[in-house]
């Protein structure tokens, strides 16, 4: 911690070239129940992961701290919805309320490989990466530049950059119980560069 006190104070006074950067790559498990047929609704999630920041200074790291991430989350649960709205997608509705009060709203019909039964319940379904990207990148962006400030980063002054990744997400069903996996990765870097 007191490396990181450090780094921080380093940024706001140094003439070298600082970077400042959040790795995080997270694995999660999510779970629906069965609401209607091809209707399902979060009951919690699962996610595990490492976290890391890197600080450095004229390329000497300053500050490397790795964390493991371990948790299931419950809350929100009841405001992740996934229908089947036709041959080939599906309507995913996901709000989050945080901690402070704000709220994000995702309500979007996308693409989705579907796998149905001869009666039409679903069986599984696949939710290309690039679905993914197009409707939580902007989010993702926020939050990290969010970490950043929250360390007293002036953004404004750094030049920033990121990276964000997302593999498919795969969900199968068992009897009333959706399972999806998914896993992202991302890399917001702050520099004076």
């Amino acid at each position: 911690m007191k490396k990181l006190l450090l780094a921080c104070a380093l940024l706001s006074t140094s003439a070298y070239a600082l970077k400042f950067e959040i790795k995080v790559d997270l694995q999660t498990k999510t779970y629906y129940k069965k609401i209607a047929k091809n209707d399902f609704l979060k009951t919690y999630s699962i996610g595990t992961g490492t976290a890391n920041v890197i600080v450095s200074d004229d390329g000497e790291i300053m500050v490397n701290n790795t964390s493991s991430i371990n948790e299931r989350d419950d809350k929100n649960s009841g405001q992740k919805r996934i229908t089947v709205s036709g041959k080939h997608s599906i309507v995913l509705k996901d709000t989050e309320i945080a901690e402070d009060g704000s709220q994000s709203n995702i309500n979007v019909e996308i693409f989705a490989d579907l796998n149905k039964s001869f009666t039409g319940n679903l069986k599984s379904l696949k939710v290309p990466k690039e679905e993914l990207i197009s409707i939580y990148k902007e989010e993702l962006e926020k939050a990290g530049i969010d970490q950043l400030n929250g360390m007293k980063i002036d953004t404004d002054e750094f030049k920033l950059e990121s990276d964000i990744q997302f593999n498919d997400m795969n969900c199968v069903v068992d009897s009333d119980l959706l399972t999806c996996t998914d896993a992202f990765s991302m890399n917001i870097t702050a520099s004076d560069e």
